[in-house]
C-alpha cells in the first residue's frame, strides 16, 4: 500500500499495519474478555488474548498473500479512488476471514468447558472490533496518500470518518 505515491509511504504504511492491529486489539480484549466473564463463559484472559492473536495473525497472512495483487494495480491503475476501495475491500475481506477464526476458537474453547457459547455476544463484540478498527485506520491515514501531495506521516485530523470517507470515494470513482 502507498506505492503508488512514494516508497516513503509504503514504508510507513508498513509500520502502521501492525500498529493498527495491536492497538485495536489492545482496545477491544479487555471488553471481550469482561462480556465472556459477566455473561458466565469460563475464558482465561490469556485464552482470549490468544484468540485475538490468532486472528490478527490469519488476517495479516491473508493480507501478504493479497500483497501480489496490490502492487499490480498499484503499477497498472493510477485511479486513486479504485485503489483506496480496492484496499478497503482486500481488507474487508480478510478481516472477515480472520474473525472467523476468533468464532470458530471461541466455539471450541466453550465446547471444551463443556458450556454453550453466546453467539449474540460474540457476534455484537466482532461488529465493535470492526468499528474500532476501521475508525483506528482512519486516524492512522495515510495508508495511500492522495495523489499530488507530499509526504505525510498522518494527515491533520479533519472533521469525517471512515465510513464517510468510503462513500464519499465511491461517489468519486463513479464521477470519474
Amino acid at each position: 500500500m502507498g506505492l503508488e505515491h512514494s516508497f516513503l509511504q509504503s514504508f510507513s504504511s508498513a509500520i502502521k499495519l501492525p500498529i493498527l492491529f495491536l492497538f485495536t486489539a489492545v482496545i477491544c480484549i479487555p471488553s471481550l474478555y469482561t462480556f465472556n466473564v459477566l455473561l458466565g463463559q469460563k475464558f482465561k484472559f490469556l485464552q482470549t488474548v490468544a484468540l485475538m492473536m490468532t486472528t490478527i495473525v490469519t488476517t495479516t497472512i491473508l493480507l501478504a498473500s493479497l500483497a501480489p495483487v496490490s502492487f499490480f494495480f498499484g503499477l497498472t491503475t493510477h485511479n486513486y479512488f479504485f485503489l483506496l476501495l480496492m484496499h478497503v475491500a482486500i481488507f474487508g475481506l480478510c478481516g472477515l476471514y480472520g474473525v472467523q477464526y476468533l468464532y470458530r476458537g471461541c466455539s471450541y474453547i466453550a465446547f471444551r468447558m463443556g458450556q454453550p457459547l453466546n453467539h449474540l455476544l460474540l457476534r455484537i463484540w466482532i461488529v465493535m472490533y470492526s468499528l474500532v478498527g476501521m475508525q483506528l485506520g482512519w486516524r492512522l491515514r495515510p495508508f495511500i496518500a492522495t495523489p499530488g501531495t507530499d509526504f505525510a506521516l498522518f494527515r491533520e485530523q479533519q472533521d469525517g470518518n471512515f465510513y464517510t470517507a468510503v462513500l464519499n470515494s465511491i461517489f468519486q470513482l463513479f464521477q470519474n
